[in-house]
């Protein structure tokens, strides 16, 4: 009796602390990580309790606090959570390695949320194009806002040069989802993934995979981004097909930043040795000069292809 009681206390705890996370606010990128540590815990008919226990959670709360306007917007963004969290899930209950498993996960939620959306905008449910250009033109005029209430009397011409260019980089934002919703994808998983090895290391809970820091990518993807610049200079000179320009530059965004989780995963070995402080300090310089250490770290982790930086010590280190 008391086993009934533990099982079902974990399915409904782990549904309302998904539910918690996501409307935190602060915490909403962590809304996979309650239903995935389950899915570790428990068997998998009890986790797929868990998972339809949110969603009819949400639908309840949902229809009784918000207006019928704004809850398709909110039901969809907390369905691309648990679209991770369900890709995640069965990553893991298959045994991926680390590049199968982000590749199934930001791939499998990519597609079906870019499907479901133009599949949505066709029936006539509801209008994602002109709600993001709406968001679009809002965050324009808020710049435009900000600028006006305050006398920019140095550095004015700057100032208006780089909201002029942030406002063109803006418009770009619809043609450039595919790559911005797979990386933020991958973002959430390997946060998610760190934050259970961090709580759960006892566990072990990807025994299965080597450790982060001997990640290594493909080389075929070094051909890829040949063939992606190829192509690129290709149509900017003589084919002149927009579909194809827009498109291969999606794949370099996405190729570029699964690159810059390499270089991480380097600075991970070499730094593995150090105190954790100085770790921190490291990471930290990262983060802080993010624009100059991006472009670094992506060359660290290209660069690895030809060189393998960590051919030194070939075994796994615990």
């Amino acid at each position: 009796m008391s086993l009934i009681f533990t099982q079902l206390g974990q399915v409904i705890g782990s549904a309302v602390l998904s539910l918690a996370l996501y409307f935190s606010g602060l915490f909403f990128l962590f809304t996979p990580f309650p239903l995935f540590y389950l899915s570790l815990r428990a068997k998998k008919k009890f986790w797929f309790a868990s998972f339809l226990l949110v969603i009819l959670l949400a639908v309840l709360f949902y229809n009784w606090v918000l207006p019928p306007g704004a809850r398709f917007t909110n039901m969809s963004l907390l369905g691309y959570y648990l679209l991770i969290t369900l890709f995640l899930t069965i990553g893991a209950w298959r045994r991926f390695s680390w590049v199968h498993w982000g590749a199934f996960v930001a791939g499998a939620t990519t597609v079906l949320v870019l499907g479901g959306a133009t599949l949505v905008q066709k029936l006539g449910f509801f209008d994602f194009s002109a709600s993001l250009a709406h968001v679009i033109q809002n965050i324009s005029q808020t710049l435009d806002q900000a600028v006006s209430s305050q006398s920019l009397k140095e550095n004015r011409l700057e100032v208006l040069s780089f909201i002029a260019q942030f406002k063109v980089a803006l418009t770009f934002i619809p043609k450039l989802l595919p790559s911005l919703i797979f990386d933020f994808t991958l973002f959430v998983m390997i946060l998610n993934l760190a934050l259970l090895n961090l709580l759960a290391r006892q566990i072990k809970p990807f025994s299965w995979n080597s450790p982060f820091h001997r990640l290594q990518l493909p080389s075929f993807l070094v051909w890829v981004v040949i063939a992606a610049g190829f192509g690129y200079f290709l149509d900017i000179y003589f084919l002149k097909v927009g579909l194809l320009k827009m498109a291969i530059i999606n794949l370099l965004i996405i190729v570029s930043f699964v690159y810059f989780i390499q270089g991480m995963s380097i600075m991970a070995f070499f730094l593995k040795r150090y105190s954790p402080l100085f770790r921190f300090g490291i990471y930290g310089l990262v983060i802080l000069f993010f624009q100059m250490m991006t472009i670094i770290v992506m060359g660290l982790g290209l660069a690895d292809t030809w060189f393998d930086f960590r051919k030194l010590q070939k075994q796994p280190t615990k």
